[in-house]
């Protein structure tokens, strides 16, 4: 069936076919065109993170926008860390509005419609993290007897208090009942089949400076191992998404910990969850075959983070920050799986890139994603194959960071380099700008025209994704 988004699709061919040469003309080479192209990964995301700095509304928007001009589809939401608690909760408002940055900065149910109503008209899914019982810091604001609170190892760092190393408090009652509705509304706000769970970088040097924590184990689970009790919180913690239909999403602490150990009775199976491998250096890929080879989906995001001077296996230190997207097109979901089976493979959805908010604020975060991302999303979409050669997609990157800035994307470059923008042309007075501003509804028109009256070229543009029904909406 022919969908408005197969339009939206097809009208993204044309913009990326037109090409604007002069500042005022527009060229449509090479025709007739027909085109046949299909995503390798059906799971392309972005990771924001809005815990570490606050982003407006629009700000979600626009890099929405953005990952829709580069074939990304899942908006990672990293929505909740040390710093700040951000989402309003009818059940538990306390942990917004005493855990935000501050009064106002903050997401309602409506503000998260509106983000996945925008997105999902663009072909970008919305996949919430609610982390923990990690990096929950900010969950104490509302809520201080929830917290784990080791004061020696928070004020260790001589530059910014260790917040970060603060978990949950998971042996009071009250933690359980405050995770248990966290997780249920927050599952009830979004659509999406799949929430992220978080899992990550849990600090058991803070619970050592607890000794209460360490006698609770003893008595009701007749042990001092700190993986108990992770397993012991996930027990508790995860039904209360299950029961809603969704499928969960954990770092690779999760799976490393408790998941690929038979001796913990958990709910977390093969088939109702995501491993995301983030950490591992050149031996990364060992645990994707780990979690593939046990039936557990898994995400790559490991090289493709955006706030690393060092994100890969490469080595190499650039004189540039943006340089680093050859380290990005060098990283490959599928690098040492060569003797999995064909239905393993499978169980690989695809990777993310991931933009950190400790630099990242609205109005930095452009240069920063952009065009870097643009290296994750061709190895997530193209062929294997055709994804090998750096030096050929340094021509292509060159093109598209040129269409972005076009389309007010504020897109870093990675050389001398002269762009014609609406952005430009604004802050320009006496520059000869064409007669209609350029945006994307005025490409768009072009190329339906271009398409409609004069016969020159021919889309079709095939969607066809592997996976499940789940991924209809990308078709």
């Amino acid at each position: 069936m022919f969908s408005a988004l197969h339009l939206f699709h097809v009208s993204e061919y044309a913009f990326w076919l037109i090409y604007r040469y002069d500042g005022s003309d527009f060229t449509l080479p090479f025709t007739p065109i027909s085109i046949q192209d299909s995503p390798r990964f059906p799971w392309r995301g972005l990771l924001i993170d809005t815990a570490r700095h606050y982003h407006p509304i629009w700000s979600l928007k626009h890099q929405i926008d953005a990952m829709s001009y580069t074939k990304m589809n899942v908006l990672h939401w990293h929505m909740t860390d040390a710093e700040s608690f951000p989402l309003e909760l009818k059940k538990r408002p306390d942990l917004a509005s005493k855990g935000a940055w501050a009064p106002g900065y903050t997401y309602s149910a409506a503000d998260v419609a509106e983000v996945v109503e925008y997105a999902k008209n663009r072909g970008v899914r919305v996949v919430v993290e609610i982390d923990n019982p990690g990096h929950t810091y900010s969950w104490g604001k509302g809520y201080p007897q929830i917290i784990a609170l080791c004061e020696k190892l928070i004020q260790s760092s001589n530059t910014y208090p260790e917040i970060n190393s603060v978990p949950l408090d998971i042996t009071n009652p009250l933690t359980a009942q405050v995770v248990a509705d966290v997780l249920t509304e927050a599952a009830s706000m979004f659509p999406d089949e799949y929430i992220h769970l978080g899992g990550d970088e849990i600090n058991f040097q803070c619970l050592d400076e607890l000794s209460n924590i360490l006698q609770w184990m003893q008595t009701h689970l007749n042990s001092t191992n700190y993986e108990d009790l992770i397993a012991y919180h996930l027990n508790q913690s995860v039904p209360n998404v299950f029961n809603q239909g969704k499928k969960a999403i954990f770092w690779q602490e999760v799976f490393t910990m408790v998941l690929n150990n038979p001796a913990y009775n958990l709910p977390i199976k093969a088939g109702n969850t995501v491993v995301q491998v983030w950490f591992g250096g050149s031996q990364y890929y060992t645990l994707l075959q780990k979690a593939i080879s046990m039936g557990f989906e898994t995400l790559m995001s490991y090289g493709w983070y955006l706030d690393q001077q060092l994100p890969s296996i490469t080595g190499e230190t650039h004189y540039l920050f943006q340089d680093t997207w050859m380290d990005f097109y060098a990283v490959d979901p599928m690098t040492g799986l060569e003797n999995a089976t064909a239905a393993e493979k499978r169980l690989v959805l695809g990777g993310e890139a991931s933009q950190w908010g400790e630099t990242a604020h609205p109005y930095a975060i452009d240069e920063n994603v952009w065009p870097r991302a643009a290296a994750t999303a061709e190895k997530l979409w193209s062929p294997q194959a055709a994804t090998q050669n750096a030096n050929e997609a340094y021509h292509r990157f060159i093109r598209h960071q040129c269409r972005l800035v076009q389309r007010g994307v504020r897109a870093s470059s990675f050389r001398p380099n002269f762009c014609p923008s609406p952005l430009l042309d604004a802050e320009i007075p006496n520059a000869q700008a064409p007669n209609t501003v350029v945006l994307p509804i005025w490409v768009l028109v072009v190329g339906a025209l271009a398409i409609v009256l004069f016969g020159t070229m021919t889309i079709g543009f095939y969607l066809r994704s592997r996976s499940a029904p789940r991924y209809q909406q990308l078709e």
